[in-house]
């Protein structure tokens, strides 16, 4: 069955934000455009005192080398040191309302106030050393998932079958083959009447130009083997100069895959060939036949197919028990399905995959992970997704309404978060901060929530809002001292890299533009960025995500930062873009292929919004291993320099993250800026950002 593709964008105009300038004289707030002259909502944020201080003592702590690695601040010993006081915050509050502006909510750590403008809004000159920002709410661009969905109830891990392929014997033709190009049928038969010719009808005929396939969509079975009969004509001796044969899978025609074989056979007889596919039982694919050419004239090859099976056999049984955890961890490992219903990435494939802490008995219970929504969760697709996944919740869901609660956005983003955290840490309890929209001032609100409940030790923002930073850098520079009070107090933040390789939208432009987006190019922000594994497999064949998959039509988010200075984590790092500014993104996991369930029916969608759940998931259970973790980059790029490449990180060394016409970064061998240091290889890392080993793990 062919999945169809939703593909749509938002495209939202930020509102200016204003900034309070340090020198203003008469109390004005530059820069509101006219529109936000009437009554707004907005956040007035307060300057935090002994800023300098507190970025020492964050380096301090988040360094595994330095003595105070991890000795976090208590809430009550942050707020005594660096929150705004008392005092500060009452004044601030007094000259507001003289100002006329309507107070609508404050917080314990005295952060920020939420107000509503007047209209012209004037601030007194005298908050200019309280107050660093003034930011009118304004829509942050939404990026809208697209997904590919197909309706029904949940199906078997596996389509238990004899023969997955049709019409193998070509005599009814090409019924249920798929001719990509030019494929023709041939008498020239090893039994029946036809066979299928692939490339040259005759050697006389010339080269073929480019590639001819011939394909069908298939479901692996059980304990299944391939077999297939070819007659191999050609005078090429030079895969390089005239072309080749090859056979193998792949998910979409035109994409890498899965290669069986790859060469060129000149053997003028029928030639049987059988391959064992146990490792790909579950997995849609197309079985193709290919052959490739430069067009010469005085070169030909030419490759019938007849005979094509795909035998296997029906299960008879279901393992009754999960096996014994192998680590010191009070859970069990994931025991479900490794493919969802369209054969895409299910949570145990993850966990297999990148041998996450859960498959060791670390399934984050006890600890709390949040992420952000504007939208309600639909309980219905959850119970549905852990049903279909045999994933058993130990921990709880927590909805958190915050400035008002849930608005009427797409439930994409949320389904995302909710489904992959909570079936790749089972344990954990997962609190998702519900906001009216993906608006600046909400956003705000939200993390600053967080940080005065203090119960989340992960906070994740997985909506990759592809917002320029430069257009707003009140709120970038808002993000940042929040991400730097969460750090103090053992608070992780963590934010996807954005869809749009190394461009970002500016609302000044109302187009894409060169640039990273906010908020994952904030320094004291965990970025995570995306690899094109189109289905679970061996990681060492990741490739840097970029193009249309059949899924998902994007690419990872990575560049170079045209507002933050390069932090201390990245100076001296190989393979960096830029030596003077920040690098993104830090880390990547999958973006392709989440097979989840939304709005009644199981979908296929990906993106970084799911990469940085999976790295949310990882990090819940490292906060399990060894407590709270804070700002990890730090020690993540601490892992990298002492020689974890191929343990504790797997890299991801080809592709790039090409997007549009803007430029793309290339995956190379270490640090890149399409994946980051590569992808956590999930116990050893969290040894890593722990900074300690057991017998279960080491710390590079």
């Amino acid at each position: 069955m062919r999945l169809g593709r939703l593909r749509s964008h938002l495209f939202l105009a930020i509102a200016a934000a204003a900034v309070l300038a340090a020198c203003a004289s008469h109390g004005v707030i530059p820069g509101v455009t006219p529109a936000a002259t009437g009554p707004s909502d907005a956040v007035v944020v307060l300057r935090l005192n002994h800023e300098d201080e507190l970025k020492r003592l964050v380096s301090e702590i988040s360094d595994p080398r330095a003595p105070r690695f991890r000795h976090f601040l208590t809430p009550s010993q942050f707020q005594a040191r660096y929150a705004p006081t008392q005092r500060q915050h009452d004044q601030v509050v007094r000259s507001l309302r003289a100002a006329g502006f309507t107070i609508l909510r404050t917080y314990p750590n005295r952060a920020i106030v939420d107000v509503r403008t007047p209209r012209n809004p004037r601030l007194p000159a005298s908050l200019s050393p309280l107050v660093s920002h003034l930011l009118i709410a304004s829509p942050l661009r939404e990026r809208v998932v697209s997904f590919a969905r197909r309706g029904g109830a949940a199906r078997p891990n596996a389509l238990p079958t004899v023969e997955a392929v049709k019409n193998g014997s070509f005599e009814r033709r090409l019924l249920y083959w798929k001719a990509c190009d030019k494929v023709t049928l041939s008498k020239h038969a090893l039994a029946g009447t036809y066979s299928a010719l692939v490339g040259s009808k005759s050697p006389d005929a010339g080269n073929v130009r480019g590639t001819q396939t011939l394909c069908q969509k298939v479901v692996i079975p059980h304990d299944a083997v391939l077999h297939a009969h070819t007659y191999s004509v050609t005078n090429v001796r030079d895969l390089r100069r005239g072309g080749y044969q090859e056979i193998g899978f792949t998910v979409k025609p035109g994409q890498p895959g899965i290669v069986l074989f790859k060469g060129l056979t000149n053997e003028r007889h029928w030639e049987p060939h059988s391959w064992s596919l146990s490792s790909l039982e579950g997995r849609a694919l197309y079985v193709y036949f290919a052959v490739a050419g430069h067009g010469q004239k005085t070169l030909y090859d030419s490759m019938y197919v007849d005979a094509v099976k795909l035998t296997g056999t029906i299960p008879t049984a279901t393992p009754s028990a999960p096996p014994t955890p192998v680590g010191p961890g009070p859970g069990v490992p994931l025991t479900g399905p490794t493919f969802g219903p369209n054969g895409q990435w299910a949570p145990r494939a993850v966990a297999d995959a990148f041998d996450f802490p859960v498959q060791h008995g670390y399934d984050g219970r006890g600890i709390s992970v949040a992420f952000l929504s504007q939208s309600k969760l639909q309980a219905s697709d959850l119970t549905a997704f852990f049903h279909a996944n045999g994933i058993t919740r130990g921990g709880k869901f927590v909805e958190t309404s915050v400035a008002g609660g849930a608005g009427s956005g797409d439930p994409t983003e949320a389904t995302i978060d909710a489904e992959t955290i909570g079936a790749l840490a089972p344990g954990a309890d997962v609190i998702a901060y519900e906001i009216p929209s993906f608006s600046s001032t909400y956003v705000i609100d939200a993390y600053q929530t967080a940080i005065n409940q203090n119960k989340a030790k992960i906070v994740l923002n997985s909506n990759p809002f592809e917002q320029c930073e430069t257009d707003d850098t009140a709120f970038d520079e808002s993000i940042e001292s929040e991400a730097l009070s969460a750090a103090a107090i053992g608070i992780t933040f963590v934010a996807a890299s954005g869809d749009e390789g190394s461009a970002c939208y500016s609302s000044h432009t109302s187009s894409n533009v060169a640039g990273m987006s906010a908020t994952a190019s904030i320094p004291h922000v965990l970025a995570v960025g995306g690899n094109a594994s189109h289905t679970p497999g061996p990681m060492n064949t990741a490739v840097a995500w970029s193009g249309d998959n059949g899924f998902e039509v994007g690419a990872s988010g990575g560049g170079v930062s045209k507002t933050w200075p390069i932090p201390s984590y990245q100076k001296g790092i190989a393979g960096v873009a830029s030596g003077t500014k920040r690098n993104v993104p830090d880390i990547a996991f999958p973006a392709i292929g989440d097979d989840l369930y939304l709005n009644g029916a199981d979908a296929v969608t990906g993106g970084t919004s799911w990469s940085s759940s999976i790295a949310a998931a990882l990090l819940t259970e490292s906060v399990e291993i060894c407590g709270p973790l804070g700002f990890v980059n730090p020690s993540a790029y601490q892992l990298l320099a002492k020689g974890g490449l191929g343990t504790s990180l797997l890299d991801v060394t080809s592709g790039n993250n090409a997007f549009a016409a803007f430029p793309a970064y290339a995956a190379a061998t270490g640090y890149d800026n399409a994946s980051g240091i590569g992808m956590p290889n999930g116990i050893k890392f969290a040894a890593a950002v722990c900074g300690r080993s057991t017998s279960l793990m080491t710390f590079y």
